[in-house]
């Protein structure tokens, strides 16, 4: 009897220790993490990568992630991200299908210092991001806080962000399909001449370098959105050449110009790039970008902003 007893007893400190060791093993991601990298400034033009990630743990085996990076001067091309993803032995890995061939795969593998980034891809470009702009790096874990989500691009707040929560909602990605009412188009462009305005009160406006929306592009975009496709990913993306360039540059036809809209359930709202890309000195492509967001409700287009990098 005492035998068995002891033996029970082994087993209960054993399982115990077992427990104790996994949860050890168990790393919180949540907090703020900078990309660790050599910058440099010339001219109040900053070289070099730089970027951050912020990380909100939902439960044990799920996380927000708000990524972004950015190579620097003179491109100033970036790529960005905001997404649930699952977390399981301190890893999280972000994966866009494109088609049954191509996909973009970028891996997280955490730990209590920081977190390793590496882009696992056959053909770079496959994530959306700026041209030449890769997603590998370590960044270095520079707060333990919850972090408050902005967008990186229009540092816009982003509000009531919690993927978790499946609240039903009177709203689709297919909404962006609505644009294609002639009178939503009206309040569209009206709002973005308004912000123009108040950006510009100069009007002074560079448009070879910062193109914005037409009614001629944004129809073209509607003619050759896959719906499906939308639907599917919350976003989509075509790739143009608009032949808009600064004096002297040429929008060359391996610069590719873009239109990309991406879809955030929990807010009902619209994210849109307008890239503009043209060829520079020693053959490089460097990258503009105007960016809206909003949202259409109930046949209206509200919440209405207007911001460029690049």
């Amino acid at each position: 009897m005492r035998k068995l007893i002891l033996i029970l007893s082994i087993l209960t400190l054993g399982v115990i220790s077992i427990s104790m060791t996994i949860q050890d093993d168990y790393i919180d991601p949540t907090g703020t993490y900078d990309l660790v990298s050599e910058t440099r400034i010339v001219n109040e033009e900053t070289y070099g990568y730089h970027g951050q990630i912020q990380v909100k743990k939902i439960t044990q085996k799920k996380i927000i992630i708000n990524f972004y990076v950015n190579r620097g001067a003179p491109s100033y091309n970036s790529g960005d991200f905001i997404d649930t993803l699952n977390y399981s032995k301190n890893k999280s890995i972000y994966k866009l299908d494109h088609d049954k061939t191509t996909s973009c795969i970028i891996t997280f593998d955490f730990s209590r210092k920081g977190v390793t980034v590496k882009e696992q891809n056959e053909n770079y470009g496959m994530c959306g991001f700026g041209n030449a702009v890769i997603a590998d790096g370590y960044f270095d874990k520079s707060s333990s806080d919850l972090p408050i989500f902005r967008d990186p691009l229009t540092d816009e707040l982003i509000e009531n962000i919690n993927f978790q929560e499946t609240t039903t909602k009177n709203c689709s990605a297919v909404d962006f399909i609505k644009l294609e009412n002639k009178g939503l188009q009206k309040s569209f462009f009206t709002q973005l001449d308004s912000i123009r305005k108040v950006q510009y009160p100069d009007n002074d406006q560079e448009t070879e370098i910062f193109v914005d929306l037409t009614p001629r592009l944004l129809n073209q975009f509607l003619k050759d959105i896959n719906k499906d496709y939308l639907i599917k990913n919350g976003d989509f993306e075509k790739e143009y050449n608009f032949n808009i360039s600064p004096p002297d540059y040429t929008d060359h036809i391996d610069c590719k110009d873009k239109i990309k809209i991406k879809y955030y359930p929990n807010s009902c709202s619209f994210r849109m790039e307008i890239h503009n890309t043209f060829l520079v000195p020693d053959n490089w492509c460097t990258e503009s970008m105007v960016v809206y967001g909003f949202t259409i409700r109930d046949g209206k287009i509200t919440d209405f902003g207007r911001n460029v990098a690049g």
